[in-house]
């Protein structure tokens, strides 16, 4: 099973005899490309999820995303103590996250990439998340990011130093009230990470 966020909507691409309860489902087998999903999916509560379903959703994912540029990325949500770091990136409330570089581990581009972006080091991994996947347009390139998440943990100094290079103008501690709240500005896939991460948290 896989979960893609598209325009910020949730699809779900899973095996036929999956045993779903929801009524917004489609065969695979009749989407002929995303732009034609994109389109069938104005037929359901922009609410819901809706169920994309086959014999096999890995083959089904690689047709239809056939012709999008595929980029891998890591990031995580990092606690220190009891606060939880968050930045805001192009005006919109994220979590640290990068691309990763080649012939680099995925858990080495999660560090590295945190750090990079808050100015702080010593960043390290308790446990994995989740992945998710997302699709955009960059200039005029349709892609499909897959992005590995951590949960980390960082012992070291307060201060958190932006950069600014990528977009992002700030960087705060939050408390995890705060943290679900802004999540809810954020992006689709953003908020998922953040419930995720709590419902699974000790």
């Amino acid at each position: 099973m896989y979960k893609v966020f598209i325009e910020n909507r949730i699809v779900i691409f899973a095996k036929s005899n999956s045993k779903i309860e929801s009524s917004a489902k489609l065969s695979a087998k009749s989407i002929k490309s995303v732009d034609d999903l994109v389109e069938k999916l104005d037929s359901f509560d922009p609410t819901e999820i809706v169920w994309l379903t086959g014999v096999n959703p890995e083959k089904e994912m690689e047709r239809l995303f056939s012709d999008f540029t595929h980029i891998d990325a890591a990031g995580g949500l990092v606690k220190r103590k009891q606060k939880y770091l968050l930045i805001k990136r192009n005006g919109i409330w994220d979590i640290p996250k990068g691309k990763v570089e080649v012939n680099e581990s995925i858990e080495n581009a999660a560090i590295r990439e945190v750090e990079e972006e808050c100015g702080i080091s010593g960043v390290e991994i308790t446990v994995p998340l989740m992945v998710t996947y997302h699709t955009y347009v960059f200039r005029k390139e349709k892609v499909l990011k897959k992005t590995t998440w951590f949960k980390m943990e960082y012992n070291g100094k307060k201060e958190l130093i932006v950069q600014a290079e990528e977009g992002i103008t700030k960087a705060k501690w939050c408390k995890k009230e705060k943290v679900i709240e802004l999540g809810k500005r954020s992006y689709a896939s953003i908020q998922d990470v953040i419930e995720t991460y709590f419902l699974t948290e000790e």
